[in-house]
This record gives structure tokens, C-alpha cells and sequence, in this order.
């Protein structure tokens, strides 16, 4: 999953979209979603990853897609 970044909107600077594109931006969704999970191995959270990727269409509300998250990790 590289080239992947999370949108800023113009009005506000706030990360309101994730549209993947710089692998950093990434990694701080791995790292916030690893710290909320620690038991959780990096292949079930990136299994997570990809399956709100491929559910939400773009673009992807930042708390819509942690919430898919949130519901996929939380079995």
C-alpha cells in the first residue's frame, strides 16, 4: 500500500478526508489504530486498512473510515 496521504481541506487545515497518497500519512494511521489495538498483529490492522479502503468510496471521511476501523478491529 504505497502512495498513500491523508487530504487537508482548504478552509480549515484540518485531515477531514483520507485519500492515500504519501506512505507517512499511512503510518500515523497504523501507529493511532496500533496504540488503540497493541494486542493486534500489523497484518490484521492493515487487513482492516484495506477493507474500509475498498468499502468507502472516495472521498473517505477521516471519521467514517476510522470508524470502519474501529468496528473491524473491535471482534
Amino acid at each position: 500500500m504505497a502512495n498513500r496521504n491523508i487530504q487537508f481541506t482548504a478552509n480549515t487545515g484540518t485531515r477531514e478526508f483520507i485519500s492515500f497518497h504519501k506512505e507517512m500519512d499511512l503510518e500515523e494511521i497504523k501507529k493511532t489504530i496500533g496504540e488503540e489495538y497493541p494486542n493486534l498483529s500489523e497484518d490484521v490492522i492493515n487487513g482492516a486498512i484495506l477493507s474500509c479502503f475498498s468499502s468507502i468510496p472516495p472521498p473517505r471521511p477521516r471519521e467514517l473510515f476510522m470508524d470502519c476501523l474501529r468496528r473491524r478491529l473491535s471482534f
